[in-house]
Parts: structure tokens; sequence; C-alpha cells
């Protein structure tokens, strides 16, 4: 009896956690504002740009977004505080080049846009267990990746780099380490793809400071965390 009233608990918490803490895309009028603010100045428009205007496009945007950052001194800023909105329009307004705000940034552009985007969080997998090491401070970071007609293509705003292979095809995540990449090379790759990582769809935040209601339960867009296979934990050794 105390295992059935357990697991009911268990499904009741989980429901009550989707509604709380599930983060999604929802602009208001003034992001939108401030989103064609900014592909004016690379003289993009939602009229005239669709998900099949391909890689070139995601690539523009991404690296647009990147030079609008890159003035931050990130030694003397932190990025948008915990407990604190993040809508585009605050972010417009501070700039954050750090991952987890900058690649949100991004998500809602490409999404305002008519792509397909999700987002990911990426782990160090510093103690060869996927559990310890979600559950530690460990090194992390934020990208996203936008579906194109040949498929998905991780994309890092924080670093200026939308990866594709040699070949033009667009790389996953998942598949960073063990593809053959063909990038601006005056953009630094993030070191966490050099080590042991674990790889995370949907998951904005492991503390809940991130978005709307502010609970102590991770930021998560379920639609993304739940239907993906998800925890991939990647080992292999970076292909130079």
């Amino acid at each position: 009896m105390k295992k059935k009233y357990f697991f009911i608990l268990i499904i009741f918490f989980l429901i009550l956690s989707y509604y709380l803490t599930s983060s999604s895309y929802k602009l208001t009028d003034n992001d939108i504002k401030e989103i064609n603010f900014i592909l004016k100045d690379i003289n993009i428009t939602k009229s005239t740009s669709k998900p099949s205007s391909g890689i070139d496009l995601i690539k523009k945007i991404n690296l647009h977004l990147f030079k609008l950052s890159s003035t931050i001194d990130k030694s003397s800023y932190f990025g948008i505080p915990i407990n604190e909105s993040r809508s585009f329009s605050k972010w417009i307004k501070f700039t954050s080049p750090w991952c987890f705000d900058i690649s949100r940034a991004a998500e809602e552009i490409y999404h305002y846009l008519g792509f397909n985007v999700r987002h990911v969080s990426v782990y160090h997998n510093k103690f060869d267990n996927l559990f310890i090491s979600l559950f530690s401070y460990v090194n992390s970071h934020a990208l996203l990746e936008v579906e194109t007609d040949k498929g998905w293509m991780a994309v890092d705003p924080h670093m200026g780099i939308a990866f594709i292979d040699t070949f033009g095809n667009p790389v996953q995540t998942t598949d960073i380490i063990k593809s053959n990449l063909n990038y601006n090379k005056t953009s630094k790759m993030h070191s966490i793809f050099l080590k042991k990582h674990i790889v995370i769809y949907g998951l904005f935040s492991r503390h809940g400071g991130y978005y709307e209601p502010f609970v102590p339960f991770p930021d998560i867009i379920w639609s993304q965390f739940l239907t993906l296979s998800n925890f991939t934990s990647v080992n292999e050794k970076f292909k130079r």
C-alpha cells in the first residue's frame, strides 16, 4: 500500500512540475519589435525568410548575435541575474554574451522565423557517471540546434559557430567530436567538446531560476526533454 501511495505521489509531483516549470518560446509584442529591429540590421524580415532559406540564413543570424554580444566585458558582467525575466527584450537591453542567455535569445529568433529549434545543455562527464556529473558542480555549456532541410545543426552564438562538416552538411551536438568540421577558424570551439561530456536536450537550468515561476526545480521544455534520445554520453576523442 505504501508503494502505491509513493507511486501516486511521484506522478502528482511530475504533473505539477510540468505545469509549473515548462519553459516555452512565448514572445511579447515588445520582444517581436526588438527581434525585427535586430534582423533589420542584416536585411532579414520574417516575410522574406523561411526555414527553406537554409544554412546560410542560420549562420548569418548566428554571427550577427555573436558580434552584438562580443563587445561586452565578460570579466565584469555575469549575465542576467537568476530569478529575473529572460525575455528577448531583456536580453537585448544587456546583450548578454553568456551561453545560457544568448542561446535562448537565438532560439527565440529562429522560432519567430518559423524554424524548429531545440535547446542543448552540455555537461562535463567528469566522474564517468551521468547522475553524479549532472548533479555536481562541473563545467557546462549551452547552445541550440536548428532544423534544416538536411537535418539538425548545432549552433553556438556564444562562440560564433554554426557546425557543418566539410561536405556542407549540418552537424548535431552529439556528432561534433567525430565529424570533420568546416567552421570559421577564427572562432574558438568551446573547450567542453574536447572532454567527455553529456548532451541533454530541453534542459535550461538545474536550479529553476531562469524562467518563471522561479521554483527550485529544473527549467525544462518537456516536449524536447521527453521525446528525444536524451542524456547522450559522448566519450570519444575529438577528431581534429
